[in-house]
């Protein structure tokens, strides 16, 4: 599975990255961007990979800055613009848990466990404090982010 690039102004200006570089590769829902710091947050689901990816304005590729493998992330990523952190999930085989990441460094901040037996792969909702909801099949949880 692969990141594309492609430039707003031109088309033949693009890159293509792999996430992974391991077959048999699934990205199950968007990667997230953050323009600011010009980081790309992507995953493949399928082999359990996350990865973080500076964009390089001068060349147009993204280079790699962080993996975390045997990482079951799948969902809809929530972004906090001010502190520089990533709500994602991980998945283990009947257990799922959000996570907190650094997006510079991949460092992992915090972890809350759920109570569910299923992933969830759609999109979480924020809150109105540094808090969100968590949704999969069989739960919806609250979370708040300390």
């Amino acid at each position: 599975m692969n990141a594309i690039r492609v430039s707003l102004e031109d088309a033949d200006n693009f890159n293509i990255t792999p996430i992974s570089g391991l077959d048999g590769g699934s990205i199950t829902n968007p990667p997230l961007y953050c323009p600011r710091r010009k980081i790309l947050v992507a995953y493949d689901s399928a082999n359990s990979v996350i990865c973080g990816f500076k964009y390089e304005a001068e060349t147009g590729s993204l280079s790699k800055i962080w993996q975390i493998s045997a990482f079951g992330c799948a969902g809809h990523m929530i972004f906090y613009q001010d502190s520089g952190e990533v709500v994602t999930n991980d998945y283990k085989r009947f257990s799922d848990s959000t996570v907190v990441l650094d997006i510079e460094s991949g460092q992992e901040k915090g972890r809350a466990k759920l109570n569910s037996l299923s992933q969830g792969v759609v999109f979480s909702c924020p809150g109105w404090e540094r808090d969100f909801y968590y949704l999969t099949l069989s739960c919806v949880s609250r979370v708040q982010v300390r």
